[in-house]
């Protein structure tokens, strides 16, 4: 199955044609499988969406560890082996270093020099030597990073720098004309020009009864608790047979929601692929398609030597070869480039959020107390209400659950009285996109940057970046005291997307303050 995926995506060819192509599944580890198994047998870029450990997803960061492991423990001949199937084989022998010398040089070099110039070093070796593709390179430069990390503690324990190796993790940010993996669930209100659904499964609808069952009343409070016998007691007294039913109800109910939200993501084309096992099972929803949309009349479709029959198909199967690309998005240039490493006079090692205001102080009092928390509640209420609106003339207005929300609710509908702001979440064309609550993690200029974009909307070669602000503003401050207060966040923002697209597109930022109901233009 993951043969053929492959050839579909290279048929489709998401980043060359600058189109998204979302695979969506139902878990993590389906996922990290699938995305090691595009990166072990092809050039094509792809992003998971789940958080990736730097140091053994790719044979780069496997050959470092290895080199660090055998100089912990040079009778490690596992480790050893490995680096004679590497390019560090050929690196050695250049060097004229024996066996039992590389382990020595190395183990000299990180206590006169640490983690990240021992690693830096034997990185440059390796370029000038075997060039590395875009992900390589990224790659040595993450794991470079974490190994800046660790020498901030002052250790030169090997064996606990492999260990921060292993669980250090970032997760990669995804930019236009990409291939995105992720779960079912994270892909819930977004879309994508393509998805492929590789794992619909033959799972049976609702999965398996649960041990313990929980019976409620209309008014949710609960009327038992108790573990359930086996099907063969349970089934045969009346109570427990009709909460069993009721409860099997409602987990296909819960099933289907899944698989509508992820039949409802693509706006051109839809790949959803099944094992023909999987297709004779009475109740999974691989059975429920092969029922309803399998026709007698079946082409065969071969990629990668993977044969696969086409049991139903509709609509051009060659839209992507019309599709115009988004975001003054440009091919990617596949030569493979030499390793280059920035040489500051100054490195920020430590994890940084880009909201992080170095000009605003808060006493700690205030922080703590009541005043302070019921602030912080409230913003938070607003930022989730606006998190809510996709586009404003498809909004439902969610019903407050406590006081706070109903004060927010109340701001934010007299703000979109207004009718500049009301604009700024109205859909500005048909193809327009909308990221909401977004966050990401990017390593920039040498620094760790963490946050979340509240609202970037996605415009042909307009982007438009929006950040919300709940704080009170005095009436006698103009535009320019806000925009000095925001303006290194919203330009460490900027820098991100610009980061993540590298492209024509024209990137624009703004702030909107809700209690002063102002939508105000931040140039950067």
């Amino acid at each position: 199955r993951y043969r053929y995926l492959l050839g579909l995506l290279q048929e489709i060819d998401p980043v060359s044609r600058g189109i998204d192509c979302a695979i969506l599944v139902r878990s993590n580890s389906e996922g990290a499988a699938i995305v090691d198994f595009i990166r072990a047998h092809s050039s094509l870029s792809v992003v998971n969406e789940a958080d990736e450990s730097v140091g053994d997803d790719n044979p780069l960061s496997a050959a470092l560890l290895s080199l660090f492991q055998f100089a912990a423990h040079p009778g490690d001949t596992f480790a050893w082996q490995h680096l004679m199937m590497t390019p560090f084989a050929e690196i050695f022998l250049g060097l004229g270093l024996e066996k039992w010398r590389v382990g020595a040089k190395l183990r000299e070099s990180i206590q006169h020099q640490g983690f990240a110039l021992t690693t830096k070093t034997w990185l440059e070796r390796l370029s000038a030597t075997t060039p590395l593709d875009d992900f390589a390179r990224k790659r040595a430069q993450e794991f470079l990073f974490a190994a800046r990390q660790f020498d901030d503690r002052g250790s030169r324990s090997i064996d606990e720098f492999i260990e921060h190796l292993r669980q250090f993790t970032l997760r990669d940010p995804s930019s236009g004309g990409s291939i995105q993996v992720m779960t079912i669930h994270k892909s819930k209100g977004l879309d994508f020009d393509a998805v492929i659904l590789p794992q619909l499964g033959g799972r049976p609808l609702g999965g398996v009864a649960p041990r313990l069952g929980v019976r409620r009343q209309i008014n949710g409070t609960v009327d038992w608790v108790m573990e359930l016998p086996p099907m063969i007691v349970s089934g045969e007294d009346p109570v427990l047979s009709e909460f069993l039913e009721a409860d099997k109800a409602e987990r296909i109910y819960e099933d289907l929601c899944v698989y509508y939200v992820a039949m409802t993501r693509a706006k051109h084309a839809n790949y959803l692929l099944i094992d023909h096992t999987e297709s004779s099972r009475s109740s999974s929803f691989a059975k429920i398609l092969f029922d309803s949309l399998a026709s007698d009349e079946r082409m065969t479709s071969v990629y990668h030597e993977a044969e696969a029959e086409i049991l139903f198909t509709a609509g051009d199967h060659s839209w992507f070869e019309k599709l115009q690309p988004t975001l003054g998005h440009e091919p990617p240039d596949d030569k493979p480039k030499p390793l280059v490493f920035r040489r500051n006079k100054t490195v920020q090692h430590h994890r940084r959020a880009a909201s992080e205001d170095r000009k605003e102080r808060h006493s700690g009092a205030r922080i703590f107390s009541a005043e302070g928390r019921r602030s912080r509640e409230f913003g938070n209420a607003i930022h989730k209400l606006l998190e809510s609106i996709e586009w404003i003339e498809e909004w439902a207005p969610p019903k407050p659950t406590s006081e706070i929300d109903a004060i927010a609710l109340d701001q934010i509908q007299a703000s979109l009285a207004d009718a500049e702001i009301r604009n700024h979440f109205t859909r500005p064309s048909p193809n327009a996109k909308v990221w909401r609550e977004r966050r990401f993690e990017i390593i920039l200029d040498g620094q760790w940057i963490s946050g979340a974009f509240d609202r970037v909307v996605f415009d042909g070669r307009h982007i438009t970046l929006t950040d919300f602000k709940t704080s009170e503003v005095p009436e006698d401050s103009g535009d320019n005291a806000l925009i000095e207060r925001h303006r290194e966040q919203i330009e460490t923002y900027c820098q991100v997307l610009d980061s993540m697209f590298r492209s024509s597109a024209k990137i624009r930022g703004r702030l909107l303050s809700i209690p002063s109901r102002r939508v105000i233009d931040v140039v950067v």
